[in-house]
């Protein structure tokens, strides 16, 4: 008996021990091999959604970590940024903490605690569930170009004796990893982009393009807008000339949206990865409707090979796609341009040459609820629609966005001539308009146009400064989601002398840390309601200053 108690006192130091969870890299979708290791993840939603986080039944703690992900991504406050943000730094590895799972070692475990937490990772769907989340945010916020397409896990446990109950108590932390400085692995492409201050100078160009060719390709309908942006990418950028070779060599950089923005040829061309990620980021910037596909697509030669593309949906409230990296490769600019699932190619119908798998991972399920391609090629209206603005500010009532129909001559066609129909014009996120003729005008097509209802503004109720820190309290704004405090030691609130905190709508205060002593500091405010999946913002609030300990 006092032999097990001496051992059992042993067992009551704390046991920290760390477990890489290696899949790194960006070439692949597999797990480097350790397929069958992890739980299976999240089951598919039923219903169809736009957004690949909204198709699956991810838990909450998945959840958190997508809305995490995004809000690390906005400034140099972020880890995504800058790894000196995370958690904990654990054995030269910077690490943010995901989510923890606890329980009793069984008394035939209490001697083998190493195998036993091996085989409950093994058991548990939390890395399979990290993975499938990673995977969606990467697919839905294409402007983090920065980031690689697959994260390295790692965990770590602690097991302690329970004195009331006598068993032995585990807890095990799963963590997604920035940077391994022993394992010379960073989640961050640091081959282009080396330290943080690259990333931000970078982010700073992405917004400038994003300005540019938005302004340059913007139409007064969706139709002609996607088709001057596809043409625009492809005149500014040839397929990467390594891949085209077959031969190894082509970086990180040309699977990133900032790499088709930027236009390249040549070994620094951009892979289909960056067309469709810079078609969507530039698509989400006006407003269209736009989502990455991914999966199997079978050259006129027969050679079928990993493949992206995009999806649009247009004004007649149909879903089209588009294969920028086709047409740029192919001998039409236009071939694969608004296209149904049965528009035929070189006598091959979309849905049999690009076979859509949504699939992260070869083991795990696919993100395949996304909204059904129309089965032909887009038809263009002889009509125009032009809204008044695209943005109106939530006012508890239903809004009725103003616009105005014109036809082929460009002639104004009068009210009498078409019925109206507003959908989601109440509550914040994406309304919608259907416009269905009649009399002389009968024979056109119904029309769909859409605008954005943002929220209330917000604002900071008191700012109290402490040591390295302020409490920062705001009033509360009914209907949100959050808020979202943006706090700089520079009045331009540059991105790199920022950082973003985010406030769940529950609650109205909180502490924002890592603050130099002595420094004034500047605060905004701006609420967000999320809906399927996207963040509506509110204006930022005026700007409330306070000098920190």
């Amino acid at each position: 008996m006092n032999n097990l108690k001496r051992k059992i006192s042993k067992l009551m130091v704390a046991i920290m021990v760390v477990l890489s969870l290696d899949v790194s890299g960006y070439s692949g979708f597999a797990i480097n091999g350790n397929e069958k290791v992890y739980a299976a993840a999240a089951k598919t939603k039923k219903g169809i959604y736009e957004g690949f986080v909204n198709r699956l039944n991810f838990p909450n703690y998945a959840l958190e970590l997508y809305d995490s992900l995004y809000d690390n991504s906005l400034d140099a406050g972020g880890y995504l940024i800058d790894e000196k943000n995370v958690d904990r730094v654990e054995e030269g590895c910077y690490v943010h903490d995901v989510t923890t799972e606890t329980g009793v070692v069984p008394a035939s475990s209490n001697y083998a605690i190493e195998s036993f937490i091996q085989n409950q990772v093994g058991k548990s769907d939390v890395p399979s569930n990290i993975y499938q989340v990673y995977f969606a945010f990467y697919f839905d916020h294409p402007e983090v170009f920065w980031i690689k397409q697959s994260p390295k896990l790692r965990y770590s446990y602690s097991v302690k004796l329970n004195k009331t109950t006598g068993n032995l108590e585990y807890t095990i932390i799963y963590s997604i990893v920035i940077k391994d400085t022993y394992a010379n692995f960073d989640l961050r492409d640091t081959q282009k982009y080396k330290t943080p201050a690259d990333i931000i100078k970078a982010m700073a160009k992405r917004d400038s393009l994003v300005k540019k060719i938005s302004k340059k390709v913007a139409r007064k309908d969706s139709y002609s807008t996607v088709c001057a942006l596809n043409k625009y990418l492809v005149k500014i950028n040839n397929y990467n000339s390594l891949v085209l070779a077959n031969v190894p060599g082509e970086t990180l950089y040309t699977h990133q949206a900032m790499c088709a923005l930027e236009g390249n040829k040549g070994k620094n061309g951009p892979i289909c990865m960056a067309y469709a990620a810079a078609f969507k980021l530039i698509c989400d910037n006006l407003g269209i409707p736009c989502i990455n596909v991914c999966g199997d697509a079978t050259t006129a030669n027969g050679t079928t090979g990993g493949h992206q593309w995009n999806n649009v949906k247009l004004d007649d409230g149909k879903w089209y796609a588009i294969d920028v990296t086709w047409n740029d490769t192919g001998h039409k600019v236009d071939a694969y341009l608004c296209v149904g699932s049965e528009t035929k190619t070189a006598e091959v119908a979309f849905r049999k040459s690009h076979k859509m798998t949504n699939k992260g991972y070869t083991i795990y399920t696919g993100f395949t609820n996304q909204p059904e391609l129309s089965k032909g090629k887009y038809s263009q209206n002889a009509c125009k629609i032009v809204l008044a603005k695209k943005v109106y500010k939530y006012t508890g009532k239903k809004i009725k966005a103003a616009f105005k129909v014109y036809d082929k001559k460009k002639k104004l066609i009068k009210r009498k001539f078409y019925k109206v129909k507003y959908k989601n014009n109440k509550k914040c996120g994406r309304g919608e308009i259907t416009i269905k003729f009649k009399g002389k005008y009968k024979n056109l097509k119904t029309k769909k146009v859409y605008f954005d209802i943002v929220p209330r503004t917000g604002s900071i109720d008191s700012i109290m400064p402490f040591k390295n820190s302020a409490y920062v309290k705001l009033k509360s704004v009914k209907g949100v989601s959050g808020y979202e405090i943006k706090c700089s030691s520079d009045l331009s609130f540059k991105r790199a002398s920022s950082k973003t905190v985010t406030v769940k709508k529950n609650a109205t205060d909180t502490l924002v840390e890592g603050l130099e002593s002595g420094k004034t500091y500047h605060f905004r405010v701006r609420t967000y309601v999320k809906k399927n999946g996207k963040r509506y913002y509110s204006d930022y609030s005026n700007v409330s200053g306070v000098v920190i300990n």
